[in-house]
């Protein structure tokens, strides 16, 4: 075989694989949009039914029946104050709780509540070691998995306009709207926080 006839063989070869590397990542991209595409259509059928936490109920309980269920809290006040790594929603007057170990439960408790009214908005767990498999045998896995940059209640646009990352990124997110609630979820598959809402986007 002469030195032209090897070249074409060896282009040839390139060009093939090059063409199956290419495949591949059209594959993957696919398979990751119709993922996302199913996920969202499973989310636009389950209602948000915001259970609560040990009886606290988003958008119901007062800071009386936090204080009846938990005691007073560790630290107390409106969300620009020092002590609470918690951002509120923009353009609303709210107010913490934060408590430490209390109820049963080992590690930090943040709950939103409206500044006005004084009910409760959210509710915050931060566990000190949760796994995904504990949560996966409490909770099952009747979730809907949201993208890192999408966050646990995207709007319609911001669903409609994103593009899965070829990598999965952390923290992702579950989210039970059966349960009006989602946990995120790090790189080490230990859940960094749980989240009780009263309301969340399910596109």
């Amino acid at each position: 075989m002469n030195l032209q006839a090897i070249t074409v063989v060896i282009l040839t070869l390139l060009l093939c694989t090059y063409n199956a590397k290419l495949s591949e990542n059209v594959s993957v991209r696919a398979s990751k949009a119709w993922l996302l595409l199913s996920q969202e259509t499973k989310a636009a059928q389950v209602r948000w039914n915001p259970l609560g936490y040990q009886g606290l109920i988003p958008g119901k309980s007062t800071k009386a029946d936090v204080k009846r269920k938990f005691g007073k809290p560790l630290w107390a006040g409106p969300f620009e104050e020092e002590g609470s790594k918690y951002k509120p929603d923009a353009n609303k007057s709210e107010e913490l709780y934060e408590y430490q170990d209390v109820a049963g439960f080992k590690g930090r408790i943040t709950i939103v509540f409206d500044a006005r009214y004084g009910r409760t908005r959210k509710i915050w767990l931060y566990p000190q070691h949760l796994s995904l498999q504990q949560v996966m045998e409490k909770y099952g896995n009747s979730y809907v998995e949201r993208a890192s940059k999408l966050g646990p209640c995207p709007g319609k646009k911001e669903v409609a306009k994103f593009k899965p990352p070829q990598k999965k990124e952390f923290p992702r997110f579950l989210v039970y709207p059966h349960l009006g609630m989602y946990l995120s979820v790090g790189e080490d598959s230990l859940v960094k926080e749980i989240g009780y809402l009263s309301f969340c986007q399910m596109s």
